[in-house]
């Protein structure tokens, strides 16, 4: 009997490559002294569908010199016992100006989602992100939260914190 699940362990596996290639790149940019503002980023997070707890990191980069609005490439990685998902976002945001210490942003970015579940076939799905944070402003580790809607074939609300440094 021929397996069904060899393809969908290969995407994922590629799926999972690329990811951290991306990844990779982000933080090699984080190093570079041409980008001496960009700040690498770790998080921890919930998504509703499936219920998974999830995990990754990025790169936060200033777009300009006003610094309203940043890039915010990032990757995750949500685990759950019917499906696992890996999410590549090239986010962007606008940060509100604010006097104090706490950021606040609203955002949005394209996202490509590999799904791989448990029963039944692995799926490449395209989406749009908008999504809603808060954080510190500033220090050497800086706490952030993010709400973020996920649009797409299988939409999914997901709650993410973490630190930026």
């Amino acid at each position: 009997m021929r397996s069904t699940r060899l393809p969908c362990m290969l995407d994922l596996r590629r799926a999972t490559r690329f990811g951290l290639g991306l990844l990779t790149l982000g933080f090699l940019a984080v190093a570079s002294p041409a980008h001496a503002e960009t700040d690498a980023e770790l998080r921890l997070g919930y998504y509703t569908d499936p219920e998974a707890v999830s995990f990754g990191g990025g790169a936060l980069m200033p777009l300009g010199s006003a610094h309203p609005w940043m890039f915010n490439p990032n990757v995750e990685v949500a685990i759950s016992d019917f499906a696992n998902v890996i999410s590549l976002n090239p986010d962007f945001h606008y940060d509100f100006p604010t006097g104090g210490n706490m950021a606040y942003w609203l955002g949005a970015g394209p996202a490509l989602l590999f799904i791989d579940r448990d029963r039944g076939d692995s799926d490449t799905d395209f989406g749009v992100n908008v999504f809603a944070g808060l954080g510190a402003r500033h220090g050497a580790a800086r706490p952030f939260v993010q709400m973020k809607g996920v649009l797409s074939d299988n939409s999914r609300l997901a709650l993410t914190g973490g630190l930026r440094f």
